[in-house]
C-alpha cells in the first residue's frame, strides 16, 4: 500500500464545511443533508476508490475516510421559515379496506339524510369524515383517492335513492329488475361524474410544484362543485341526492337559500368541513394554525353576512304583489283504478264536471299528473265537448293532467303534458325533463321490446317538450310556471319556470311510490324551490298529500278539505326576482370555469400529460 494519507485538521474540516453552500430553496432537512454529504465525499475528501470490490474490501485508507464522514455528519441549522414551507408528512396510513367501508358508510348516512333533512347534525357528521378520509387517502396514491370517492358517492347516492326499487310494489319480476338496473346506470353515472372530476384535479394537484393537505381540501372542493352541477345534466341527470336539501332545515339556512340557493349551500357546507378537516389532520411541527383558522371564520362570517343581507335583498327584489287565486285541487287515487277504459274516463271526467259546478267563478281547478290516461280528440265531441261547456257554464279554468300528442312538428311527438281549459281558449304545458327508463328511453330502437315488456306499455316512449310548450300559462291575469313530477328536483329547470311566472305549480303522480319518506323528501324539495325563487307553490298529488307552500319555505294548510278535493284560498302570486334566480346559471358555471383553469394551467405547465401508447425503454 502507498504512502499513508493525511486527513486534514479539525479547523481545516470546518473551513471545508463552511466554504459549502446550502441551496436557498424550499428543500426537506434531510434532503440538505444528503447534497452536502455528496459534496464532501466527491471533492478533496474522497480518496480513491478500487473499482469492483466490496465496501469492507476497500483499503484502509479508504474506509477511514468513509467512517469519519459517517461519525462527523454536519447537522446544518435550516431556518424556521423553511420548516414551515418543507413537505409535509404524510398521515398515518390505515388498511384501505378500512378506508373504504367507511366512505361508504359515510356517504350513505348522507344520502339517508337527504330523505329525512331533519337528522342534518349525523349528515355534516358523516360529511366530515368523509373529507378527512379523502384528503389524508390523497397523499397515499391516485388510486387510494379516487377509490375513496367512488365508494362515498356510490354510498350517498344509492342511499338517496334507494326508495325507487324498494317502493314499487309489482308482482311481475320484469318490472322490478327493470327499475333495479334503471337505478344501477344512475347511480353509476353520478359515481362517473365525481371519480372522474377528482381524478383529474387531483393528478394536476399531485404533480404541482409543492402539494399540500390544504391544496388538496381545495381542489377537491372544486372537484365536488363542478360534479355537482354535472350530475344534473343530461337524460340520466338525477335531481335526487342533493347535500343542500339534506341541509334544508339547518337554523339560519332559509336564509341564505334565496341568495345562493340549495347548490351554493352545499358548497359551503363542503368548504366548512374540509376546513375542519384540515384542523383535524394538522401537523403542529409543520404548519401553523393560522391558516385554517382564519379559513374557517372567513367562511363563518360570510355566511353570517348572506344571512343578515337576505331581508334587504328579499324586501327590495319581491315586494309587489298581485290579486290573490282561489285554487281547487283534486287529488283521486289513481294508479289503483286498474287498466284504463272508456269506463274509467267516463268516471273521471264525471268527477271533474261535479268539482266545476261547485266551484266559484274565477277558480282554477287541477288535477294530479296522468288524471286523464288517453289523448284528447282532434275535435271537442262526447263528454269532452260537454266539458268545454262546463267551463263556459261555470267560468272556471281548468288544469288537466294527460299525454298529449304533439302533431305540429315533422314527426308526432308523445308528451306528458297538462291541458289548460278555459272559457275561451286552450293552452299547453308539456314535461321537459323526463324519468329516464319510465317516460322516457334512449336506444328506443334496440331497447324498446325490453321497455314495453318492463313497463306494459304500447307504443314509443315519450319525448322531451319542445321549448314552446314550457312557456307559462296565463291564469286570470297572472303567469303561472308549471311543472310536472320530476322537474321539481332540478333547481335550474325551476329557476327558468320562475323567472317568467308569478306562481308557481307542480303536478305529480306519487301512487308508484307509496312511502313516507318519499313524500317527506318532495316536501323538502318543494320548500327550497320556493325559497329560491321567491314564489307561492303548489304541488298536487294523487294520494291526499297535496301541500302549499309560500316564498319563505312555510307549509300553507289546505282552507278546507271535503274527500279527496281540498282548496287553498288566497293563493298569492308575487313578482320580482331573487339574487339567485337571477345568477344561478352564472352560479352553476362557476366551478366549471375554475376547474378548466387548473386543468390547462396544470397542461401548460407540463404537469399533466396524457399518453395513449407506453413506449418501452428501450
Amino acid at each position: 500500500m502507498g504512502p499513508r494519507r493525511r486527513l486534514p485538521a479539525k479547523d481545516e474540516r470546518r473551513g471545508a464545511i463552511r466554504t459549502i453552500r446550502v441551496p436557498s430553496v424550499s428543500v426537506h432537512p434531510q434532503v440538505q443533508l444528503k447534497l452536502l454529504l455528496d459534496v464532501i465525499v466527491s471533492t478533496k475528501h474522497r480518496p480513491p476508490l478500487v473499482p469492483g470490490l466490496e465496501p469492507h474490501e476497500w483499503p484502509r485508507d479508504t474506509r477511514r475516510a468513509f467512517s469519519w464522514v459517517e461519525s462527523n455528519k454536519p447537522r446544518p441549522r435550516v431556518p424556521r421559515r423553511m420548516l414551515a414551507r418543507a413537505p409535509h408528512p404524510p398521515p398515518p396510513r390505515c388498511r384501505p379496506s378500512w378506508v373504504g367501508l367507511a366512505a361508504w358508510a359515510g356517504g350513505a348516512v348522507v344520502g339517508l339524510c337527504c330523505s329525512e333533512s331533519r337528522a342534518w347534525p349525523a349528515c355534516l357528521l358523516a360529511l366530515l369524515l368523509i373529507n378527512v378520509l379523502i384528503i389524508s387517502s390523497a397523499h397515499v396514491s391516485v388510486k387510494r383517492a379516487v377509490g375513496t370517492v367512488a365508494l362515498a358517492t356510490l354510498g350517498w347516492h344509492l342511499a338517496a335513492s334507494w326508495w325507487v326499487v324498494l317502493a314499487v310494489h309489482e308482482n311481475d319480476e320484469w318490472t322490478l329488475m327493470w327499475q333495479g338496473l334503471v337505478l344501477a346506470v344512475m347511480v353509476l353515472a353520478q359515481v362517473l361524474w365525481f371519480s372522474l372530476t377528482w381524478w383529474l384535479l387531483h393528478a394536476a394537484w399531485q404533480r404541482s410544484a409543492s402539494p399540500t393537505p390544504a391544496k388538496a381540501a381545495f381542489v377537491w372542493c372544486v372537484a365536488f362543485a363542478t360534479a355537482d352541477v354535472l350530475r344534473q345534466l343530461g337524460w340520466s341527470g338525477n335531481p335526487y341526492g342533493s347535500l343542500g336539501i339534506a341541509l334544508i332545515d339547518v337554523p339560519g339556512v332559509d336564509t341564505i337559500v334565496p341568495l345562493i340557493g340549495a347548490q351554493g349551500v352545499a358548497w359551503v357546507a363542503m368548504a366548512l368541513t374540509c376546513v375542519i378537516a384540515l384542523l383535524l389532520l394538522r401537523d403542529s411541527k409543520a404548519s401553523s394554525l393560522w391558516p385554517q383558522v382564519a379559513a374557517l371564520c372567513a367562511t363563518l362570517l360570510g355566511a353570517a353576512g348572506l344571512a343578515q343581507a337576505t331581508p334587504y335583498v328579499m324586501s327590495s327584489s319581491a315586494a309587489a304583489d298581485q290579486s290573490a287565486l282561489d285554487i281547487v285541487v283534486m287529488q283521486p287515487r289513481i294508479l289503483g283504478r286498474g287498466p284504463w277504459s272508456a269506463q274509467l274516463r267516463d268516471s273521471a271526467l264525471t268527477s271533474l264536471f261535479e268539482v266545476i259546478q261547485q266551484s266559484p267563478a274565477g277558480t282554477l281547478v287541477i288535477t294530479p299528473e296522468s288524471y286523464m290516461q288517453e289523448h284528447p280528440p282532434s275535435q271537442a265531441v262526447g263528454l269532452w265537448g260537454e266539458l268545454l261547456s262546463r267551463v263556459r257554464e261555470a267560468q272556471v279554468q281548468v288544469l288537466v293532467g294527460m299525454p298529449y300528442l304533439w302533431r305540429e312538428s315533422d314527426t308526432p311527438l308523445r308528451l306528458n303534458a297538462a291541458v289548460h281549459v278555459t272559457p275561451d281558449r286552450l293552452g299547453i304545458y308539456a314535461k321537459e325533463r323526463l324519468v329516464p327508463g319510465a317516460e322516457y328511453m334512449p336506444l328506443q330502437k334496440w331497447l324498446g321490446p325490453i321497455y314495453r315488456r318492463a313497463l306494459d306499455k304500447e307504443g314509443e316512449s315519450e319525448q322531451p317538450a319542445p321549448a314552446e310548450l314550457t312557456a307559462p300559462l296565463y291564469v286570470q291575469g297572472v303567469d303561472v310556471g308549471a311543472s310536472i313530477c320530476y322537474e321539481l328536483g332540478f333547481a335550474l329547470t325551476m329557476a327558468d319556470r320562475a323567472r317568467r311566472a308569478a306562481l308557481l305549480v307542480n303536478m305529480s303522480l306519487d301512487g308508484w311510490i307509496p312511502s313516507a319518506i318519499f313524500r317527506h323528501q318532495m316536501l323538502t324539495v318543494a320548500r327550497a324551490r320556493a325559497l329560491e325563487s321567491g314564489r307561492w307553490l303548489l304541488r298536487v298529488t294523487d294520494t291526499g298529500g297535496s301541500v302549499l307552500v309560500d316564498h319563505l319555505g312555510h307549509v300553507v294548510p289546505p282552507t278546507r278539505t271535503q274527500g279527496d278535493v281540498a282548496t287553498f284560498d288566497q293563493v298569492r302570486p308575487r313578482e320580482g326576482h331573487t339574487l339567485y334566480n337571477t345568477v344561478c346559471e352564472w352560479m352553476a358555471m362557476a366551478p366549471l370555469l375554475v376547474a378548466g383553469a387548473m386543468l390547462v394551467h396544470a397542461l401548460v405547465r407540463g404537469a399533466l400529460r396524457f399518453r395513449m401508447i407506453r413506449r418501452s425503454p428501450t
